[in-house]
């Protein structure tokens, strides 16, 4: 029996396509973690549907996160003693467990089965591009994986038999024994979908603007500014007719007033779900949503990626560069996919998709 551990929407929806196509005659259980609002509507709705055999609400947290950063903290350290507490089902033997490299409370939790069941298989998942080009590559040494080595005896990673995304091709490692293992990419009649839709209700409205900006938090004042700059480029191009999707810790007034906000929680990947983003010009630093449509999907937007004009962005995201341009490699008509070197090519980009759209319509 599988067991799955999300915490976010799009976790979410990659255990259901998993364990929908590649177990789909293995039963499989679902833990969701109480770490957000969100987490908890998923659980409620997902919670009497037929896609797991169970369904379970780990309560990592008492109440929602604190924001207090000691409080936060000491929380998840906590957690990583007393991990059994929370076990909702602890008779129950599971033989292939799927987490992200990313969140500390589903390595705690496949510590726990492990324990129970030395055979256990780990498996990782695709959690955003971070699955791509860091969880493999990441130093072992940093403290966040000396300290769940020291405490649980072993590295993670030496458990690890696969990684599941959907574009193999595209995954950096430095483990020759984990498999990279492809996720089938979607085909949007698929039934289970149906039911994805169901639970994140999605409304499948089309998107009436074809630029869409993605708003990104790094907790870097300078970037921040630096993303202002971007959509006042993009404001006096377009004369405001394009959405912006903000990040969930951004301020609604970060950009000023007549902007229009894509004003939705769901996720890119449910809203593409809904309808097909070949049409679309998809702009960000270095957003997951921009890729989504054809890691996913397979189909092609035109995407603008601005981390080059980010100063020092290869030590803020080593490797990055490498993934997107393999991403790029993947595009069928490849003169759709921009990575502009400074901010005149932007605005040349921007000038150039704008008139090419006004000459077609």
């Amino acid at each position: 029996m599988n067991l799955f551990i999300c915490s976010t929407p799009y976790q979410v929806f990659n255990a259901v396509n998993i364990s929908k196509t590649l177990f789909a005659t293995k039963q499989s259980d679902l833990y969701i973690l109480n770490v957000s609002k969100v987490s908890l509507e998923i659980y409620k709705n997902i919670k009497d549907m037929d896609l797991f055999r169970n369904v379970y609400l780990i309560k990592v947290y008492a109440d929602l996160p604190n924001r207090n950063r000691f409080l936060y903290l000491q929380n998840r350290i906590s957690k990583i003693f007393s991990i059994k507490n929370i076990i909702p089902n602890p008779d129950d033997i599971y033989d292939k467990i799927f987490i992200v490299g990313t969140e500390v409370f589903s390595k705690s939790i496949y510590y726990y089965w492990q324990k129970k069941n030395n055979n256990i298989e780990l498996n990782y998942y695709e959690d955003g591009t971070g699955s791509y080009f860091r969880i493999l590559m990441e130093n072992r040494k940093m403290l966040k994986h000396k300290i769940l080595n020291l405490l649980k005896g072993f590295d993670l990673l030496s458990k690890c038999k696969a990684l599941y995304v959907y574009r193999p091709n595209c995954v950096m490692s430095r483990f020759k024994h984990i498999d990279i293992k492809q996720i089938p990419i979607i085909q949007k009649d698929e039934d289970h979908l149906y039911e994805l839709k169901r639970i994140f209700k999605n409304s499948s409205q089309p998107l009436s603007h074809r630029l869409i900006f993605f708003d990104s938090d790094f907790g870097d004042e300078r970037i921040l500014n630096q993303q202002i700059k971007f959509v006042e480029k993009i404001k006096s191009t377009l004369n405001n007719r394009f959405f912006i999707k903000l990040h969930p810790n951004s301020n609604s007034n970060r950009y000023g007033e007549k902007i229009e906000l894509l004003e939705t929680t769901e996720g890119f990947e449910m809203i593409n779900l809904g309808q097909n983003m070949s049409d679309k010009i998809l702009v960000s630093i270095a957003s997951s949503a921009c890729i989504t449509p054809k890691l996913i999907y397979n189909e092609e937007p035109y995407i603008i990626y601005l981390y080059k004009l980010i100063d020092d962005w290869d030590a803020y995201a080593p490797n990055f560069d490498f993934f997107i341009n393999s991403v790029k490699d993947l595009y069928d008509i490849p003169e759709r996919f921009f990575i502009p070197n400074n901010l005149k090519e932007f605005s040349d980009i921007l000038s150039k998709l704008n008139e090419q759209h006004q000459e077609s319509v």
